[in-house]
């Protein structure tokens, strides 16, 4: 009997230490994820503000249709092809951007995180 008991108490023992590593992992493991949703937060933010600069941008630039007309102002952007500059007018100043293979606006709408 008294043996029964002395490897109860061992367990125990073990049993204690083992759930004590594991609230310091979990401690660990908390911290992790709240500074991961800090970053998240100031992303979102970030982001938001990309949005909103890249909606005025669209906004206040100049516009020239594929045809050469012009839709306000001429642009003073060049073209850029395979990243050598020529003379052609962009429909858009961000055209000349599409090798950097960048996402539509609305796909940078703020995450669901």
């Amino acid at each position: 009997m008294k043996s029964i008991v002395v490897r109860l108490i061992t367990v125990e023992e073990d049993l204690r230490r083992e759930q004590a590593e594991l609230l310091g992992m979990m401690r660990a493991k908390q911290k992790v994820i709240e500074s991961q949703e800090k970053k998240i937060d100031n992303l979102n933010v970030a982001n938001q503000r990309l949005v909103a600069t890249l909606a005025q941008l669209k906004e206040n630039s100049p516009m020239r249709t594929r045809n050469g007309s012009v839709t306000g102002r001429t642009s003073p952007y060049p073209a850029v092809n395979n990243g050598n500059r020529d003379s052609r007018i962009l429909e858009h100043p961000m055209d000349g951007l599409s090798f950097l293979n960048l996402p539509e606006s609305k796909e940078l709408r703020s995450s669901s995180c």
